[in-house]
């Protein structure tokens, strides 16, 4: 049984903070929505080494997290065993990716992403909501 808890993959808190969704309606915003420290430690390392499109200035990203009522995720004990299990897909080998849907799977959250690579791993017990 899955929780009504939403963990965003970072494209997503990505596009919020850049505005791209300000004009949709989504109903994980109006639910417990997370993010996990590895989405921002992906986009930190992004920007430091010039692979971000827009910047960020670190007090304005947590502000917007914090104006939209998103927790933060620690990666704890159970998130790293999930890692651990988690099978290795050949066609898919971001690590950052492979944190966010171990950490999804192990606190049973629904993760909320456009990739479409993520399908591999509802098989191995995460839960997916694709924006539309």
């Amino acid at each position: 049984m899955r929780n009504n808890k939403f963990l965003l993959d970072t494209h997503i808190l990505i596009w919020l903070i850049a505005g791209k969704l300000k004009n949709k309606k989504y109903s994980f915003l109006d639910e417990n929505c997370f993010v996990s420290v590895e989405s921002l430690k992906e986009i930190a390392i992004k920007m430091a080494i010039g692979k971000m499109d827009i910047d960020f200035e670190p007090k304005i990203l947590f502000k917007k997290i914090k104006d939209w009522n998103i927790s933060i995720l620690d990666f704890d004990k159970e998130a790293v065993m999930a890692l651990y299990n988690l099978p290795y897909n050949k066609d898919h080998a971001d690590p950052f990716d492979h944190s966010i849907i171990a950490h999804a799977i192990s606190k049973k959250m629904v993760l909320v992403s456009e990739d479409s690579q993520f399908k591999f791993y509802q098989k191995h017990g995460l839960f997916l909501q694709r924006l539309k």
